[in-house]
């Protein structure tokens, strides 16, 4: 009997032993299974749950980085529990662009949702994107090389590199002028097949006004020939832009009909002449309303961005569309200049200025001269029939003596005076007498 209880102990004893390695050895899945474990390892019963070390890294390192659930992740390694689904999205640095997981776990989405049970090793890979050859709004030019062009360079190999340079123009015929930039797309006599297409940029105010927007073309410069050759060209007015299709580099430029007349001034538009790049702007008139016979100066900003070392334009000033001065501004690239006019005004009432299409306005008026009032008065008589002009005397009061008595009267009147004379010594004698002074 005792023998038998010390077997079942000992049979007791071992099994517990079993059961404390079988424990120790694997811990996740015993108490997943003691504890009805859900796959995400969270536990009904204690709540705990199991850590995955998920390894994250780039290729090439500079390519780009790496974030997690909307975080930038900056270490090597993230842990995650047992089931969670962990958000990885991969940014490409400049010039590059995302190629793809790769790893324990592959795949294309960006960004990429996935549920992690098991330690993984991820890489975010990133390649050099394709080099941007889109320079329109730094440089008045745009190059557009679709997927799948065979882009080759002089000696036949793939191209790998484009440049572009403003260059001086030259060579450009008199029937014709430039109304942009002249561009330099390197390596020349590199080729395209199909076409690409290249744009643009042309300046507005250069275009003269005979010719209109539909005319101008991009132009390519062939130096074998010598020649500027014109191409089949579609204009964007509104964003003044001309686009063309091309099949190899060379020089471009926008060329436009030159007008007939190639001097100063166009004799049959009136056109004033502007080098590409001259631009006038900030037009005054100074004083704005004068009296007639006063002076009225004109002044206006000239300022040149060409392509050439330096430029010329012919500034016209137009009062009521009459050419009133005109003068010749030269200009180096980046420099600006005042421009001033002066001229007498005349005529009285509201006047236009025009130079160069740029307009405002001035008035005058009729000089007024005030006249002193006896001044005027004088100029009034003066200007009335001479014989009733007469200077008019102050006349005395006339008195009559009677006929006969004019000699008695005179003696009376001599008597009289002779008393009043002879009045205050009469009258002092009077006074010593009585008053014995």
């Amino acid at each position: 009997m005792a023998s038998s209880l010390r077997r079942h102990l000992l049979h007791s004893a071992l099994l517990l032993l079993v059961l404390v390695a079988t424990i120790s050895v694997l811990p996740g899945h015993v108490d997943a299974a003691s504890c009805k474990r859900c796959p995400t390892g969270e536990s009904d019963e204690s709540g705990t749950r199991v850590e995955v070390n998920i390894t994250l890294s780039v290729s090439p390192e500079d390519g780009g980085r790496i974030e997690v659930n909307g975080d930038e992740f900056k270490g090597d390694v993230f842990v995650a529990f047992q089931g969670d689904v962990v958000e990885l999205e991969a940014v490409p640095a400049r010039g590059y662009e995302f190629a793809g997981w790769t790893g324990s776990l592959t795949s294309d989405e960006n960004p990429w949702e996935t549920p992690f049970y098991n330690h993984k090793s991820i890489t975010a890979n990133f390649v050099l994107e394709r080099e941007d050859l889109s320079f329109h709004e730094k440089s008045g030019l745009s190059v557009d090389i679709p997927d799948g062009t065979e882009a080759l360079d002089p000696e036949g190999n793939d191209l790998d590199d484009v440049s572009i340079e403003v260059i001086k123009a030259h060579d450009i015929p008199d029937s014709m002028m430039a109304v942009s930039r002249v561009y330099e797309v390197a390596p020349s006599g590199a080729t395209f097949d199909p076409p690409i297409t290249l744009s643009l940029e042309y300046d507005r105010d250069s275009i003269p006004a005979s010719v209109d927007d539909d005319e101008l073309a991009v132009a390519w410069f062939d130096e074998e020939a010598g020649e500027w050759t014109p191409l089949e060209s579609d204009v964007d007015e509104v964003d003044g832009i001309v686009s063309a299709e091309v099949s190899h580099f060379s020089e471009f430029c926008v060329l436009s009909p030159a007008p007939e007349s190639a001097s100063g001034v166009s004799a049959a538009f009136g056109t004033p002449l502007t080098s590409p790049g001259f631009s006038l702007s900030q037009l005054d008139v100074s004083p704005s309303s004068v009296s007639a016979g006063e002076t009225v100066d004109v002044s206006v900003l000239a300022h040149y961005e060409g392509s050439s070392a330096e430029g010329v334009s012919q500034v016209v000033l137009r009062v009521d569309g009459i050419v009133v001065d005109e003068q010749q501004i030269k200009l180096s690239a980046g420099d600006s200049a005042d421009v001033t006019f002066t001229f007498t005004a005349t005529a009285d009432g509201p006047h236009e200025v025009d130079v160069n299409g740029l307009l405002t306005g001035f008035s005058v008026t009729a000089a007024v001269v005030v006249a002193p009032a006896a001044l005027s008065q004088a100029v009034a008589l003066a200007q009335q029939d001479e014989s009733s002009f007469q200077l008019e005397m102050p006349s005395l009061p006339s008195f009559s003596w009677p006929g006969g008595l004019q000699p008695a009267a005179i003696a009376i009147t001599a008597v009289v005076v002779v008393l009043l004379l002879l009045l205050p010594v009469v009258r002092r004698r009077i006074l010593r007498y009585r008053y014995d002074i």
